[in-house]
């Protein structure tokens, strides 16, 4: 496999992993398991969101909640995933 094609496949799967982690750390702070206040985890929530909040913007002006459900980050994983193997697939 070409090295940049590996760099991308690596940096997809780097997006991925980072949106996981913002999603149970959301969690984690919705139910009172993690205090905000803290200087680490507000340090980790805020790169977090630099990160994954101009996406997820863009997809839920096309999308709006759906019954208070943000589907906004499922559908920018499934769009990661698809990119990532669409290059697997073409590239390979």
């Amino acid at each position: 496999m070409h090295p940049l094609i590996y760099l991308i496949i690596s940096m997809l799967d780097l997006y991925s992993l980072v949106l996981i982690c913002w999603i149970i750390l959301n969690w984690m702070i919705r139910f009172n398991m993690l205090n905000i206040y803290n200087e680490f985890v507000s340090s980790v929530i805020r790169t977090l969101n630099q990160l994954t909040h101009p996406p997820l913007r863009i997809i839920s002006r096309y999308i709006p909640p759906f019954n208070g459900l943000d589907l906004s980050v499922m559908i920018l994983l499934i769009a990661v995933h698809f990119v990532k193997y669409t290059i697997i697939y073409y590239f390979r």
